[in-house]
């Protein structure tokens, strides 16, 4: 018995040996990444929104975002985008201006079974930005000229926030057999977003449009696209584990 046992050890000990460089699947690193783009909203950034002043609604906008697979169940995900909203309020007299930059960083959590072809995620946001508002003042007359007058409401502020999300991603071509289609996919985000009454109005028509966030809310729900490029790192190798005597041996990889 005991010899039986000392030659099923030696077996997979070399094995063992052959695969000792072997990536096991609840090991760190990054296997792969994901680089995409909001193609619902960044299309806006194809013209150019001063020319569009005198609209109810209009806006310049685009976000990017980059995906790290670092775990076979987990991912770091970076988000950056641009904002400039124009809004033209009280019956063309007061025209609103919110400008800046914003970026998120958080994790995604894979809660489904690993699939090719589609994946369910919950995840966290912590979001920052930096931006600036202006207002237009026009005043109409029979009487009188036209007076316009272009102030800046808030010279430079920022904020910050959290997120919640469910996130569906699933690929786009799952038929084909030509390799760099298969690796595009399309995801859709699902977001309640939070913050502290940080930025209180100190004036009429301040704060209304928050890059990267909303309107000026202490909770906004939102929904997000993304178009993305999945780049391949590494394969991760699922392991099979036999116990001789309470000992976990590791015997080959499939």
């Amino acid at each position: 018995m005991a010899i039986r046992i000392y030659l099923r050890l030696f077996i997979c000990s070399i094995l063992a040996a052959g695969t000792a460089n072997a990536q096991y699947v609840n090991q760190w690193s990054l296997d792969a990444i994901r680089v995409g783009i909001d193609p619902v909203k960044s299309w806006s950034m194809l013209s150019n929104a001063d020319k569009h002043l005198n609209r109810p609604v209009y806006f310049n906008f685009i976000e990017g975002f980059i995906e790290l697979q670092v775990h076979q169940r987990t991912s770091i995900v970076l988000e950056a985008g641009y904002s400039n909203s124009n809004w033209n309020r009280l019956k063309n007299t007061f025209f609103y201006n919110s400008k800046g930059t914003f970026f998120r960083f958080g994790l995604d959590f894979n809660v489904t079974e690993p699939d090719p072809d589609y994946e369910v995620d919950l995840g966290w946001r912590i979001g920052f930005n930096s931006f600036k508002e202006k207002g237009r003042l026009a005043l109409h007359g029979d009487y009188w000229k036209q007076d316009i007058s272009d102030n800046s409401i808030s010279p430079s502020l920022g904020t910050y926030w959290g997120e919640l999300l469910l996130d569906l991603k699933y690929r786009v071509f799952r038929n084909t057999n030509n390799h760099h289609l298969r690796n595009i996919w399309f995801n859709t985000s699902f977001r309640l977003r939070f913050k502290q009454n940080d930025l209180v109005a100190e004036k009429e028509n301040q704060y209304i449009m928050i890059p990267g966030y909303g309107f000026n809310n202490r909770f906004m729900g939102g929904v997000h696209f993304g178009l993305s490029y999945f780049f391949k790192i590494r394969e991760r190798k699922v392991f099979t584990l036999h116990h001789i005597h309470d000992s976990k041996i590791l015997l080959h990889h499939r």
